[in-house]
């Protein structure tokens, strides 16, 4: 449920975001929001967020990913899988 809810926020971000961005106060949200992911970011291991990037944000496949960094797929659907879980938390101890 946690990580459909997730991906939903994310869908929203990249359906919505011309939209939101005419509000001030959807703007101060998304702000926040794109903050917090900065923040948990970077406390975790770089190739972790490297691969949550390109993934979420560049829109790569796992494959391409793997291929790039020279990492087995099932390494990346694992950074990916603990990133989400990491960002899950950190939203759920904000809100």
């Amino acid at each position: 449920r946690r990580h459909t809810c997730l991906e939903a926020v994310q869908r929203y971000f990249q359906e919505h975001e011309p939209r939101a961005s005419r509000s001030t106060e959807n703007q101060v949200a998304l702000d926040n929001l794109v903050s917090l992911e900065r923040e948990a970011l970077s406390r975790m291991p770089v190739r972790k967020a490297q691969v949550f990037f390109l993934y979420v944000h560049r829109g790569q496949s796992v494959r391409d990913i793997s291929d790039s960094l020279g990492i087995s797929v099932r390494t990346v659907e694992n950074h990916i899988f603990r990133a989400r879980a990491e960002l899950r938390r950190n939203l759920y101890l904000v809100g």
